[in-house]
């Protein structure tokens, strides 16, 4: 969990998504889901943060990596609620 606003030092979920990426790719090869709750622009880093972390820890390159994201996507294992500030 990642908290912006809520505490002196600021932590960005995109910004642990890339430290946590050996991690959270065996979680995603495992069957994993995501599930990603906020603003829009939040929304947006946090989708380069998967396509770069299943390039370089699923060693795909930048078009197989957003396929890939898409198809998680559709599949309903990535999924995002997000709303304009």
């Amino acid at each position: 969990v990642a908290f912006s606003r809520d505490s002196a030092q600021k932590v960005y979920v995109q910004h642990l998504i890339r430290q946590q990426g050996a991690a959270l790719w065996k979680v995603l090869a495992a069957g994993g889901y995501v599930y990603v709750c906020g603003a829009t622009l939040m929304g947006t880093d946090v989708h380069k943060a998967f396509v770069e972390l299943i390039q370089t820890h699923g060693a795909k390159s930048a078009v197989d990596a957003t396929r890939y994201v898409q198809d998680l996507q559709h599949n309903h294992r990535y999924i995002q609620e997000l709303w304009s500030a």
